[in-house]
């Protein structure tokens, strides 16, 4: 009868061990986890913060270049108003400002769009690495995109501006010839 007592005491003994160094690796395991997740969570934070001040700069040269083209706009808006130009020129340039206008509406609503885009997946903290890199090389794709397109503009208004001296110095020529042949 004692060594039943006996026996039941060792086996709860035993029990209890057990129970406790399941419970200690259970613990163990649990703090590392968190430690790991802890880890983790400061890397995105670290991660977020480079992409919000990347999405700044990137909004800032957006901003800088807008001021450049409404100054240009505004420069070829006062040499025009300047020069007397043939209506048809006039026209021309007219339309082929207002086609210039469209596409810069149209690329700053891409431009907000994918802004907000990028916002909103910065504000999310459980991205994967393999997230943030191919959001990464899609704002490298769309800046490079946008700055492609913006140069493409800066050519065509070259272009415009070339045209337009062109017809002044005709308009010159032939308001000179005009007035020497009177």
């Amino acid at each position: 009868m004692q060594n039943k007592r006996i026996m039941k005491e060792k086996i709860a003994d035993y029990g209890q061990e057990r129970f406790k160094d399941i419970f200690n690796k259970l613990r163990a395991d649990t703090e590392k986890q968190v430690y790991l997740i802890e880890e983790r969570n400061k890397d995105l934070n670290a991660k977020r913060t480079d992409l919000r001040e990347q999405v700044f700069k990137y909004e800032t040269d957006v901003v800088e270049r807008q001021g450049m083209f409404g100054q240009l706009q505004q420069e070829l808006a006062d040499a025009l108003k300047k020069q007397s130009m043939p209506e048809a020129s006039l026209e021309v340039t007219t339309r082929y400002h207002s086609d210039l206008e469209r596409d810069k509406l149209r690329l700053q609503k891409e431009l907000e769009k994918k802004v907000k885009t990028k916002t909103q997946k910065q504000n999310m903290l459980a991205l994967t690495s393999k997230d943030l890199h191919s959001t990464w090389e899609e704002h490298l794709k769309s800046r490079s995109h946008l700055e492609e397109r913006v140069a493409q503009l800066d050519e065509e208004k070259a272009e415009l501006l070339q045209q337009f001296a062109v017809q002044v110095e005709e308009a010159a020529e032939q308001s000179y010839e005009g007035t020497k042949g009177v």
